[in-house]
Formats: structure tokens, C-alpha cells, sequence
């Protein structure tokens, strides 16, 4: 997050600075410092120690010893006071993100003025309640014990979040590549940066209402008229929240939501409401930032994402050379023939581990002789491809059975002369766009023409697999 040092001053227009510092003085037993009043200032504006710290030409350690050996247990001494008998563990500034929780209960927020009066006001056991019991609410959490480098792409997502201040991250592909242990990384390195954590799965298909009752009510903001709201009403009052607070939000596996059977990125019946909310997320300003896993680029994303628009999509790939990490894990022999086996399945993580297993049950381990079956052989990978073959429309299905018959890649121009279906060619077009959303297309370029391909996995399974 990049601004002027003196947007600290913001706070003077959301906070009552003056009593504040009046009663942290008194709690204290001196004045707050001149460092410890600017320091405060920019946790009420919403920054991180490490931003405070940039924003102040200090060192991130500098500003987070201030913060915990001062600040925060000043903090602590003058809410326990207001609350007597109730301190215990309602006084406690576990970090940084609870700093502008507490002195919003308490009464020091400029809003909090016009609804409850004094803004010194003592806290209520009732509101003391309200608060959180911990930033992070989690209805599934990946096993990330395991993780394969993937340096480079943690790097430029942290950038995206961090530094571009991006909205909505999109993270899409095969099934298997790793989008989920991606997301999952990531969140762990960036969390600390933001006020609070949601990592919500769509693999189950929740009900919409139901989802946004849920993390409203893990963030304390569910409106007492909750029952009666639509769940276009429930999404303003999300957004209202991550206008003002900010949040990391996690929707994995968005495709169990999308329809099968035609082309890409339409909800199924019944769940177009999280068509709006992720829509609203993206083109609505707020300061969270939204991660989206899924098999297939997101129609909402297309429409706005872009290397300097706040949304933006990133096709997760195989891992390449990294792969070797799996192999070695899984104590294969023939280093030697390694490359060609990370080659043959693209280096798709899931599908490698189950071929591993293969190897070790067939061949005692030695790829070399795995190899020399000359077969492409998929196991049990061969189910996943199947689920994402038969969310394809007819139309998808043809042009991809067509691009698999050719030993080479293959134009636009090849394709629409080997379909046996009348189509315009604007038509395939939009299937073939289709398909890349889908990362079921490879795209490169032949003497300066675009052509298509398939990974090997995805060929040989439309080869052989595709009318089972």
C-alpha cells in the first residue's frame, strides 16, 4: 500500500484523537510520545506495522516493539479499566488488527458518536462480547506441510495483493495443478497484512444466503433484520464492511457453482446470486482483497481484469522443473529419465503423485521402465479429466475431439474447415475461447499464426477416453 506519511492525519477525521490521547495518558501514567500518537494514528487509518514503518522510513521491527511494549499494553491498561471486574482476556490487544476493534466498542470513533453519545463511554459486557475470538474462520484448511517452490508465483500474487492493492485475485486451471496449495501459501504469507481471514469452500455448493449469514456473522455485522434481506442486501452489507475494515476473503473451487453442458463461466440454476456477489466484489471499491480458485477463468473477471486494473487472473501452470521435488519425495529411481516424465504429464502435481504410486506398484519405482512401455498411461488422473470433459458443451467437445486428431498444433482456421458442424466462425470463436478459460487449450505461435494444442494428459484421454 503506497501513500503520503501524512495520511496518518485521516485519522483525525474518523477518531476523536483528542480524548483518546487524553485517557491513553491517563492509563499510561504520562503523554503519549510524539512516535506513539503517529504510530496509533496509523493503525486507526488501517495499516500494518510493516506499512507504518515504510510510511515512516523505520524498520518494520522498530515500529512493532513500540506498538507491543507501549502502545497496545496502554491500550489494554485503559480498557480494563473501563470494564472492571470484565478485563480478563476482553482487554487483550492480541495484535494489531484489534487495536481499532476495541477503541471502536469503546466509543473513540467519530460514527460511534453519532449512534451511542459520549465517545468516552464504558464498554458493556455485551459489546465486549461481540468481539471476535480470533481474525481467522476456516470451514476447510489445506494441507500446505508439503509444498513444492512455486517462488516466482508467490512473489508476483503477494505483489498483487499487497502492493496493488487488487481487489479479486483469480487463480485457475487443470484440476490437480495446485491451485488450492497456492492459495493456501499464499494467505499463509500475507494474512498478518490484513484484519481478518475467511477461507470458504464451494466444493458443497452452499446456499448463497447461508454462505453470506455465515461470514457476516464471523465478522460481527449481520443486521438484526438479517431474516428479511435478499441476498443482494446481504452482499451491501458485506461490501459496507470491506469498505471499512480490511479483510482477505477465500472462495475455492468456484467451478462446483458454474453449469456443465455449455460454455464457460454460467452459474447453475439457483446460484446465480453468487454471479453478483463476485461481480460486485470486483467492480465495487473496497480495501480487502477477494482470492477465487477455480478449473475455469471467471466470466466477471474477464470483463475487468487487466495488468493494472484491481482484478486480475493468473493461469496456474505445472510446476516444471520443480517437479523433481515430488519424485524425489516419492523415492523414484532413474533420475536420469526424470525430465521426460514431468514432460508427458505437464508437470501437473496430482496427476505425477499418482503415477508415482503406479511406478512403485508396477516397476519397483524405476521410471525408466515405466517409460519404456511407451504408453501415456493416466490411473485413477483419468477420472478428473473426465469430470472436467463432461462439463463441456457439444460444441466444446467437437473442437476439442478435432484438435486431438492432429499429431501438430492446429489454426483457427484448421479447426473451422474439420468440424463436421455448421457453425459461423464468430461461433467457434467463442468455443474455442471457451476452451482456453478452461486451460484446456495450449496456444503458441507458427510463423506468426496462433495455433492450438493439448497437453499430453488431456490428448490422450480424448483420445481414448472421452466416449466412455
Amino acid at each position: 500500500m503506497t501513500v503520503a506519511a501524512e495520511s496518518f492525519a485521516r485519522a483525525a477525521q474518523d477518531w476523536h484523537l483528542k480524548p483518546l490521547y487524553h485517557d491513553l495518558g491517563i492509563a499510561k501514567g504520562s503523554e503519549l510520545t510524539e512516535t506513539e500518537k503517529k504510530y496509533l494514528r496509523g493503525l486507526l487509518c488501517g495499516y500494518s506495522p510493516s506499512e507504518i514503518a515504510q510510511q515512516c522510513y523505520v524498520g518494520a521491527d522498530t515500529v512493532r516493539q513500540c506498538l507491543s511494549k507501549s502502545v497496545y499494553r496502554v491500550i489494554e491498561n485503559l480498557i480494563a479499566n473501563q470494564l472492571h471486574e470484565q478485563a480478563s482476556q476482553a482487554a487483550q490487544v492480541k495484535d494489531w488488527r484489534w487495536v481499532p476493534r476495541l477503541l471502536e466498542q469503546a466509543g473513540y470513533r467519530v460514527q460511534e458518536l453519532a449512534q451511542t453519545g459520549d465517545a468516552g463511554q464504558t464498554l458493556s459486557r455485551n459489546s465486549v462480547a461481540s468481539l471476535p475470538q480470533g481474525h481467522e474462520s476456516w470451514d476447510s484448511q489445506p494441507d500446505i506441510s508439503v509444498f513444492y517452490n512455486r517462488t516466482s508465483e508467490l512473489a508476483l500474487l503477494k505483489q498483487w495483493a499487497l502492493t496493488d492493492s487488487c481487489r479479486t485475485i483469480v487463480l485457475y486451471g487443470l484440476g490437480g495443478v495446485g491451485k488450492t496449495a497456492l492459495a493456501a501459501k499464499l494467505v499463509y504469507e500475507i494474512k498478518e497484512e490484513f484484519e481478518c481471514l475467511v477461507w470458504r469452500s464451494l466444493r458443497n455448493q452452499p446456499d448463497i444466503q447461508a454462505l453470506l449469514t455465515n461470514i457476516l456473522e464471523f465478522l460481527n455485522c449481520l443486521p438484526s433484520n438479517s431474516s428479511q434481506l435478499t441476498s443482494s442486501g446481504l452482499v451491501s452489507h458485506l461490501i459496507q464492511y470491506l469498505q471499512v475494515h480490511r479483510c482477505l476473503l477465500v472462495f475455492d473451487d468456484v467451478q462446483a457453482i458454474l453449469s456443465g453442458g455449455e460454455l464457460s463461466g454460467k452459474y447453475q440454476e439457483g446460484f446465480e446470486g453468487y454471479g453478483e456477489l463476485l461481480r460486485r466484489l470486483e467492480e465495487e471499491p473496497h480495501q480487502s482483497c477477494i482470492i477465487l480458485t477455480s478449473w475455469e477463468k471467471l466470466r466477471e473477471a474477464s470483463r475487468i481484469s487487466g495488468p493494472d486494473m484491481p482484478v486480475r487472473s493468473y493461469r496456474v501452470e505445472g510446476l516444471g522443473d520443480e517437479s523433481k521435488s515430488i519424485l524425489t519425495h516419492e523415492k523414484l529411481s532413474d533420475e536420469n529419465c526424470w525430465d521426460e516424465l514431468i514432460s508427458a504429464y505437464s508437470g501437473n502435481p496430482l496427476a505425477l503423485r499418482i503415477i508415482a504410486a503406479t511406478i512403485h506398484e508396477l516397476f519397483d519405482g524405476s521410471v525408466a521402465e515405466f517409460l519404456s512401455q511407451n504408453t501415456l498411461f493416466l490411473g485413477d488422473f483419468k477420472y478428473l479429466l473426465h469430470q472436467q470433459f463432461k462439463r463441456l458443451s457439444p460444441m466444446e467437445q467437437e473442437v476439442i475431439m478435432v484438435i486431438s486428431q492432429h499429431n501438430a498444433s492446429i489454426t483457427l482456421s484448421d479447426i473451422f474447415e474439420s468440424i463436421t458442424t455448421e457453425i459461423r466462425k464468430s461461433e467457434l470463436m467463442a468455443v474455442v475461447n471457451s476452451l482456453s478459460r478452461r486451460s484446456l487449450l495450449e496456444q503458441a505461435k507458427r510463423d506468426n499464426v496462433t495455433v492450438y494444442s493439448l497437453q499430453p494428459t488431456v490428448e490422450k484421454y480424448v483420445k481414448y477416453h472421452s466416449r466412455q
